[in-house]
């Protein structure tokens, strides 16, 4: 749960404070940009999973991560440019759901413990979610309205996924196994629809910034 948590942080990336409107851009899509402060905050938020990002002792590694990072951000915003243009919203209903979904998985009051272990308001880190439930709208809309799944792909799905236990009678929920072969078919198309997009929008990289977000920030 804690690394759900902080995947929806990443998602938002704006729990943080918003930096001064004259910040220059480290990357500019559309109408969307992200600074050089932006970057630095999300990266380190990235951190907070455990995941190594930055071996110590190997500059190249962590330049490579550091540009890693940056492609991921870069998709982001490209996304969050498609929600302004098709107009996509979040509800406070949906917002609201979703909320109350991820509390549920907590004790009574370890949730908000845990907010405040990391140093983050509540507030911001319901914006962050609702951010990214609107990525996952705009996803939705473009990638998962034409995706079909026909019987005879869930048969072969459900053998797949049982290897060994091939013979067993157990099956999992048709609809489990339904949502997988979906968003499989939504990643395969994924690629050739991100290039579509910074096509049309642009995307700005900040040359005088770059050397800047792949190097650790100085403390």
């Amino acid at each position: 749960m804690f690394i759900f948590l902080v995947s929806i942080m990443m998602a938002g990336c704006d729990f943080f404070a918003e930096p001064p409107e004259q910040a220059p851009a480290l990357i500019t899509v559309g109408q969307i940009r992200m600074s050089l402060s932006d970057f630095h905050q999300a990266f380190e938020a990235r951190r907070l999973t455990g995941e190594n990002l930055e071996p110590d002792d190997d500059p190249a590694a962590i330049r490579r991560a550091r540009l890693h990072f940056l492609n991921q951000m870069v998709d982001r915003l490209v996304i969050e440019e498609r929600a302004w243009e098709l107009k996509t919203v979040v509800t406070k209903e949906e917002l609201d759901r979703a909320v109350d979904a991820v509390k549920s998985g907590y004790a009574e009051n370890d949730f908000e413990d845990l907010l405040t272990e990391l140093a983050i308001p509540f507030s911001a880190w319901k914006r962050a979610l609702a951010k990214r439930l609107l990525m996952e709208k705009v996803v939705l809309h473009d990638l998962g309205k034409g995706v079909t799944v026909t019987p005879e792909e869930i048969q072969a799905e459900q053998l797949r996924m049982r290897g060994d236990d091939a013979a067993s009678p157990e099956r999992l929920p048709d609809a489990m196994v339904s949502g997988h072969i979906r968003r499989r078919k939504m990643e395969t198309d994924y690629t050739a629809w991100m290039r579509k997009l910074k096509d049309r929008y642009g995307v700005t990289i900040n040359n005088e910034l770059i050397e800047a977000a792949l190097a650790p920030p100085t403390p």
